[in-house]
């Protein structure tokens, strides 16, 4: 499987070749790129050349969605937050989650570039339960961009099927809430409604 790992180690190879037969095509127009690396094997060197190989991708693809975990945030934040123009940040609805969040998010601020724009995804979401939404995103100091429901059946149903969610199960609640974020994040990328970008891509 070729990863950003392999791509870090030689990025003046990629080209169209090598993305037609190297990275994985999920659906037309998107292709996935494993990471195959953790932060403490990207510094140094490593760190200036990921951002050589990051830098030849953007200039082959309209779009990059980074799909990071929390430990390693941090480190994607301070090497490509000068190029990052969407950053969502998904959190529980947890007092504890919040406070830990407001912190990483004051520090991410001077990382990022002029025009980039912070979104606050609350996962797992029960109006019946405090703390509210605008509690939540007052506390993290970050515009809410919208909720998701915990709706566990139908992630595990996604999960075991090997589908998104939005094609398993388009109906359900999730996969509603999850339209909306999508269309919200879509009218800050495209004007257009109707044909955004990331709803063309993983709206079912």
């Amino acid at each position: 499987q070729f990863t950003l790992d392999n791509l870090i180690t030689s990025p003046e190879t990629l080209d169209e070749t090598l993305i037609d037969t190297a990275l994985e095509e999920y659906r037309p127009g998107l292709r996935l790129l494993a990471s195959g690396a953790g932060t403490k094997d990207l510094e140094g060197d490593r760190s200036a050349d990921l951002f050589i190989a990051l830098n030849r991708l953007m200039q082959m693809f309209d779009h990059i969605i980074i799909n990071v975990g929390v430990l390693e945030s941090s480190y994607w934040i301070r090497a490509l937050g000068v190029h990052t123009r969407h950053l969502m940040v998904a959190m529980q609805p947890l007092v504890e989650h919040a406070h830990e969040a407001r912190g990483l998010v004051q520090d991410w601020r001077s990382h990022l570039g002029r025009n980039a724009e912070i979104g606050l995804v609350i996962d797992g979401y029960d109006s019946k339960v405090p703390p509210d939404l605008e509690e939540l995103s007052e506390t993290v100091g970050a515009p809410l961009a919208g909720t998701l429901p915990m709706d566990w059946r139908h992630r595990l149903m996604a999960v075991n099927s090997g589908r998104p969610v939005l094609e398993q199960s388009p109906r359900c609640a999730y996969s509603r809430h999850l339209g909306a974020v999508l269309d919200a994040l879509d009218g800050g990328m495209e004007k257009s409604r109707r044909g955004g970008f990331l709803t063309r891509l993983l709206g079912s």
